[in-house]
């Protein structure tokens, strides 16, 4: 039989969570270092304004996940950016499910030869992506459960 508190114990030293945003106050900047990696990262951002989070260096192995924890509905933007700002660093998939209006659907949204992911208001708690790292592309996954199309990938 597990022992339930050494295994509650490794979980917590392994997986640290960590708050990026201020809620409903004006948006900042996060730049994550590569010690981050690894960090569940909770978004909190209701501000009809930018939240920015910067990425560090890529490096093989890297991971970050990022989970809304706030109902992004103030009109306000979350982006997140590659480092190294060239097209091309991000690559991946997120799919998008639209709860809202008359056109409750699924969407997919490719990620080729972007460095920029831009996060719109209306994305629901739970809602989640992450990027993990080969050492020269940042391979995004994630679901967001959205009122309307939400995120805009983009290119420096």
């Amino acid at each position: 039989m597990v022992n339930a508190t050494s295994l509650n114990k490794t979980f917590n030293e392994v997986k640290t969570v960590v708050s990026l945003g201020n809620g409903t106050s004006t948006g900042g900047t996060d730049t994550l270092l590569a010690t981050d990696s690894g960090k569940i990262h909770l978004i909190n951002h209701n501000h009809a304004s930018a939240h920015t989070i910067n990425l560090p260096a890529m490096a093989a192995g890297l991971t970050f996940k990022f989970i809304f924890i706030t109902d992004m509905t103030a009109a306000g933007t979350l982006v997140i950016n590659s480092a190294d700002n060239t097209a091309g660093d991000f690559s991946g998939m997120i799919l998008e499910q639209i709860t809202g209006g008359s056109n409750a659907d699924s969407a997919t949204v490719v990620i080729g030869s972007h460095d920029i992911l831009t996060f719109n208001d209306d994305i629901d708690p739970g809602s989640w992506v992450e990027a993990v790292c080969d050492g020269s592309t940042w391979h995004w996954t994630g679901v967001l459960s959205v009122s309307a199309l939400a995120l805009v990938v983009s290119s420096t």
